[in-house]
């Protein structure tokens, strides 16, 4: 059994834990003792300790006196409205705000300034009593701590000088035993004694530095430095080190409110007077502590260090003045507190204890460090640009190391959480300054930080939003998430902030809102005046009115400072043009809506010329430029849906006119010259297009892009050997550009002082080892001149789009063995730099098929999955790929409308799908019915990502199968060409131009047969072409190769038949041939435009419809004679069988619907449709028509590239 304690003892310990907890203004609860948890008035508490304690009178009397400073101190603040909100507008280039000063003449309810002004004459008397009775050590200690109290109550009083004066009297910073005060920290009843010197440290640094800003004297500095490092020095003594992690999550204290302040002024007061080191390891030093504190504690002060924190790494980056956080120092126990070097050793020490979780190395396995922007070990970065023009400087720009970005993105999901624990929102009429400012700085260090997506953007994007909830309409805000949801890749709510933010900068420009905000604080403020003049405060209402005409000025004058704030969230014009040429960027590029585009374009453009503070922009060359270029590029846009004949040429016309303008006025942006070289190209000027493609390449050598359209354009003038030189040049030097940013990014990530170079993914503790010497890294794909630089995955894809024009070209030049051979490598380029997925121990080397003999391999499919064809001698490989090239399994990762489109014909296929189905039954225990799209309501950010990812991988893949396709079918390879098509279907079965190539197939089969036309094989053709026109209405090729067919062997297609029958059944009798051509054309017409085609081809289809998929190929094989053939097709029809005129003509009236069609809309530059349409009049007996169809088609066939220009963008 425990002793008792002693009576005295107990209230020694209570009344020291009361003063350490610091609830001045209220009871106190008694914590040990059989009373514990009863409360207790603090005169009764300081009675008691008299009582049992009656030969220390000191103690009591100090503590009653301190009691009567500090909740005078809290009555004043309450009535000032002064708390820890009051720092919500506190920064860096500004002023930390201090507390008001307590009027000594004047009182208020729970206050009096005579009353603190008599405690502090008080102490000075028990201190002067003190210094004489006793000289001891301990003597000289409690001196010291009366004297802490004395100045902070002269400090309250506004008195700075004095309480320094006072200090350095009792040799306050020179002669404390901070040895011993470290360890009265486990003396239970000396708790306290260490917060009074840590507070009378504080003191002097707050006193010293509003010295410096009334007599604006730089000799203050050092002095306000040493009361902040010795109070800092002290308290890491005390709660630092081993201890932290004990004491996370405890109550604040007295020590812990003023270290706070120490630690909080400190950092503020060192970025503001100090150099970049000194500020980052301040920032440091406040954050190592503030993991530990309660989450409540302190919150405006850590959103301001969190938004200084931000801009002083940002700050650091763009001066090449990052230093990371340092190893442990030994303490410098011998130096003088107000020499540098021990300000700086104390603040390091405690910086050094700052966790830094080490994101670059965890993100690396999902991102890959060869995806990390490179020059992570450099200040700057060079590149292959020529141009002259830097549209963005912070491009040229690289993180010191990869610490700055762990650092970086801890201090932002750190603010992440800070705001998220916040409830407040501005009054109407207020702007939350503090918010825009901290939105700001995470943009703008996002981009130092490469401007990546993925995870990067989305944690900004997230803490975008949670500030969008603590402010109101802030154009700010909805401009940083359009940007940043733009490079998350989620388009549609892109579009919708870009929208926001269009409508806020009109409202605001509409009205004034400046001066209705300054209006809403002007009544406020007399409202708040007149309830002074009701409350009363101590004045005199002669006082007041007296002071009435100038109290009513100054209201008027804070209402004007409030209506100036409205004004940092309005964005400038330049701003504003630049937000809106970026949403036409967007709206091209990716969204696709080239007509909203124009219409945000033509915005600017007005904006530009006609707006009302058009003086301030219109001067600027370098704006206007990219204005023109931007509504050239929407206006070129909109131009490719339009195919009225007269409207295209204006439309065309008048985007030339803008462009060359643009090119004019800024004639070192590649991006101008690259669009005007495209269009050029449609409007058939290839001279032109050449000349302005190869200045792009000049411009941006690493520009794939222009390296593709070059080639492309050479090969339109039919000089197909030069174009493949060109495209060779071009991929010879994309590939020697992106080898050497992978070794420089690789370097870079995994060096000896690299953090990433580690394998673990816990935080780094005591920072870590210091960048190198800041260097000059060499980017080669870095297009420093753009506006809009492609990403990573685009470059790759743009790759990837010129190695199949190299193909493309390698097949006419070379033939189609060389052709298809070399696409192995694309397969393989595809899986090692397009495919989401990491790439796993698995060979690539099977990446094509090839014409070998082991074609047998894929006429069974395997019960995990087809394979692809090998090279001889080699086991088939299969593919882990998110698309799985060579595999049945690639469709479950389709978007959920092709899993919906494979599943409406499953039923019917399920004998020719081969593993397809047990394929799709997997998708579905891993995704459930509705795919990726089964919830869009919970919808992350990452899987809107994923999803538009696979969806544009499968687009790539199933265009490389198709691809393969085409040359083993041109190369007379049926099979192989058979295994390419069954697995783009796989991949994609709801792509038109999959049931094209089918077709394709089909009739080259048909085509084959020994013994004249196979009639069966070119029904199948012509069925697969109604299946590619139902998949997309609109698709030029297969309506054309449908026209074609329908042409050549219109006796094969039983669907031509029957509408013959159905438009000769709604004719009169009485009416000719020419009525059936009518009717048949109009039913012609609607395959291409009705959606009720699909229903009326599957309602008419023979037998041979009923097969779609690439099993059907046997039936070619085993098909019946043409004569039984169409005597069962058409038993039902017998004077349709006997004229064999009127289906000729009924053949010839269908095609000439779908000519008439394709070429009036989208398949106007088609020169086979334009060809077809002369034949289609020559043999209806229309010679003139016929020339003037010729005619156009050959002037497009003579400038016509070897691929269409859409595939380079």
């Amino acid at each position: 059994m425990t002793s008792k304690v002693p009576k005295g003892d107990l209230y020694a310990r209570e009344l020291d834990g009361a003063r350490l907890r610091g609830d001045w203004d209220a009871d106190v609860a008694t914590r040990n003792g059989p009373k514990a948890g009863a409360t207790l008035p603090w005169s009764e508490l300081i009675r008691k300790y008299m009582k049992h304690n009656p030969n220390q009178t000191t103690t009591p009397s100090v503590a009653h006196v301190e009691q009567q400073i500090r909740s005078n101190l809290t009555s004043f603040f309450k009535q000032e409205d002064y708390s820890d909100a009051s720092h919500d507008e506190d920064s860096a280039q500004g002023q930390t705000v201090f507390a008001p000063v307590l009027p000594s003449n004047q009182y208020g309810q729970g206050w009096s300034g005579d009353n603190v002004s008599q405690a502090i004459a008080k102490l000075a008397e028990l201190r002067s009593s003190s210094s004489s009775s006793s000289t001891s050590e301990g003597a000289q200690e409690e001196k010291q701590s009366m004297a802490a109290i004395q100045a902070h109550g002269l400090f309250v009083l506004g008195k700075d000088e004095e309480a320094v004066e006072l200090l350095h009297e009792v040799k306050f910073l020179d002669e404390v035993d901070l040895t011993k005060l470290r360890a009265g920290d486990s003396d239970e009843t000396k708790q306290y004694t260490p917060a009074l010197f840590i507070m009378g440290y504080v003191i002097y640094g707050m006193a010293n530095e509003r010295l410096l800003l009334a007599r604006n004297d730089e000799g203050y500095i050092p002095f306000a430095y040493a009361g902040y490092a010795r109070a800092i020095d002290l308290h890491e003594a005390l709660r630092g080190g081993k201890k932290a992690n004990a004491l996370r999550g405890l109550p604040a204290d007295e020590i812990e409110r003023w270290a706070e302040t120490a630690l909080y002024r400190n950092a503020l007061f060192s970025v503001r007077h100090g150099d970049l080191p000194l500020a980052l390891n301040a920032l440091r030093a406040y954050q190592a502590h503030a993991g530990r504190w309660p989450t409540s504690f302190r919150q405006p002060q850590r959103n301001v260090i969190y938004r200084t924190y931000l801009a002083v790494l940002n700050r650091a980056v763009e001066t090449g003045g990052y230093v990371a956080p340092s190893q442990p120092q030994a303490a410098l126990t011998n130096q003088d507190c107000r020499t540098a070097a021990y300000q700086r050793a104390v603040v390091a020490a405690a910086a050094s204890r700052v966790e830094i979780r080490d994101f670059e190395t965890e993100r690396a396995p999902r991102h890959g460090q060869a995806r990390r922007m490179v020059g992570v070990d450099a200040r700057g970065i060079t590149s292959r640009t020529t141009s002259k023009r830097r549209p963005a400087p912070y491009r040229v720009l690289r993180p010191s190391s990869a610490s700055w970005s762990n650092e970086l993105l801890a201090v932002q999901k750190a603010a992440a959480d800070s705001i998220n624990r916040s409830t407040s929102f501005p009054r109407a009429g207020r702007v939350n300054t503090q918010a825009l400012d901290l939105a700001d700085e995470l943009v703008r260090g996002w981009r130092l930080n490469g401007e990546q997506g993925g995870d990067y953007a989305d944690e900004v994007i997230e803490i975008l939003y949670a500030l969008s909830r603590v402010t109101f309409h802030s154009q700010r805000i909805s401009r940083h998430l359009f940007v940043l949801l733009s490079a998350a890749e989620n388009y549609d709510e892109a579009r919708r902030a870009l929208d926001l933010y269009v409508k806020l900068v009109e409202k605001a420009r509409e009205a004034d809102a400046a001066d209705a905000a300054g209006l809403v604080e002007e009544s406020r403020l007399r409202e708040k005046d007149e309830g002074n003049e009701v409350n009363g405060n101590g004045h005199d209402a002669e006082e007041k009115q007296a002071n009435g005409k100038p109290e009513r000025e100054a209201l008027s004058k804070e209402a004007k400072e409030q209506a100036q704030k409205v004004h940092i969230d309005s964005d400038d014009d330049v701003t504003y043009v630049n937000t809106l040429l970026y949403g036409v960027h967007v709206l091209v590029k990716y969204v696709k809506d080239a007509r909203a585009a124009d219409v945000m374009a033509r915005k600017a453009v007005e904006f530009l010329e006609h707006g009302q503070r058009k003086h301030s922009i219109a001067s600027d060359n370098f704006v206007v430029a990219r204005v023109k270029r931007m509504a050239g590029i929407a206006r070129a846009a909109f131009c490719d849906s339009e195919s009225d004949p007269l409207k295209r040429p204006k439309f065309q016309g008048e985007a030339l006119a803008l462009l060359k303008q643009s090119a004019t006025l800024d004639a070192e942006a590649s991006e101008t010259h690259l669009h005007l070289a495209r269009l050029q190209a449609e409007m058939r000027d290839v001279t032109e297009a050449t000349r302005s493609a190869r200045r792009a390449v000049e411009l941006e050598p690493a520009d794939i892009q222009a390296w593709h359209l070059l080639s492309l354009l050479v090969s339109a003038q039919k000089d197909l050997k030069g174009a493949l030189r060109v495209a060779e040049e071009g991929l010879a030097e994309a590939e020697d550009d992106d080898e050497a940013d992978q070794l420089a990014a690789l370097k870079g990530l995994g060096s000896a002082d690299s953090p990433s170079s580690g394998g673990a993914a816990a935080p780094i503790v005591n920072g870590v080892i210091p960048a190198s010497k800041p260097s000059t890294s060499v980017a080669r794909t870095a297009l420093l001149s753009v506006d809009f630089p492609p990403r990573y995955s685009e470059r790759a894809e743009a790759t990837l789009r010129l190695m199949m024009t190299h193909n493309a070209l390698e097949e006419v030049v070379e033939g189609s063995d060389a052709a298809i051979e070399g696409q192995r490598e694309i397969f393989e380029f595809f899986h090692k730099r397009v495919a989401t997925a990491s790439a796993q121990t698995v060979s690539q080397r099977s990446g094509i098929p090839t014409s070998t003999s082991q074609t047998s391999r894929l006429n069974n499919a395997q019960p995990n999955g087809s394979t692809v064809l090998s090279k001889a001698n080699t086991v088939p490989v299969q593919f882990d790929s998110p698309t799985g090239l060579g595999q049945s399994g690639a469709a479950k990762l389709s978007k959920v409308q092709r899993l919906n489109h494979f599943k409406l014909h499953q039923n019917a296929n399920s004998s020719s799908l081969g593993s397809s189905a047990p394929a799709l039954s997997g998708a579905r225990q891993q995704q459930g019915e509705g795919g990726l799209a089964d919830s869009e309501d919970t919808a992350t950010l990452s899987s809107i990502r994923k999803a538009l990812h696979l969806s544009n991988e499968i687009t790539l893949l199933s265009s490389l199968w198709l691809m393969a396709a085409a040359s083993f079918r041109r190369a007379g390879k049926a099979d192989e060409c058979r295994v390419a098509i069954q697995e783009a279907e796989r991949v994609d079965p709801a792509k038109a131009d999959v049931w094209l190539q089918l077709a394709l197939w089909f009739e080259s089969c048909a085509g084959a047969k020994a013994k004249g036309d196979d009639h069966e094989g070119y029904n199948l053709a012509i069925n697969s072409l109604y299946k590619a026109l139902a998949c997309q209405e609109d698709h030029v090729s297969a309506a054309v190769h449908l026209a074609r067919l329908f042409l050549d062997h219109g006796e094969s297609a039983s669907a031509v038949k029957r509408l013959v029958d159905h438009a000769a059944a709604q004719q009169e009798p009485a009416h000719g041939i020419d009525d059936v051509r009518y009717g048949v054309s109009k039913l012609a017409a609607q395959v291409f435009h009705n959606s009720h085609s699909r229903t009326f081809f599957s309602s008419t289809s023979t037998e041979a419809d009923k097969t779609q998929t690439l099993s059907e190929g046997d039936a070619v094989k085993n098909s019946r004679t043409p004569g039984a053939s169409t005597a069962s097709a058409f038993a039902s029809s017998a004077e349709a069988r006997a004229s064999s005129k009127r289906v000729q003509l009924a053949s010839l009236a269908l095609a000439e619907g779908l000519l008439a069609t394709v070429t009036a809309t989208k398949g106007w530059a088609c020169p086979e449709a334009w060809y077809l349409l002369g034949r289609v009049a020559r043999d209806g007996g229309r010679p003139e028509r016929q020339r003037e169809c010729l005619v156009y088609a050959l002037g497009l066939e003579k400038k016509r590239s070897i691929r269409d220009y859409a595939c380079v963008f």
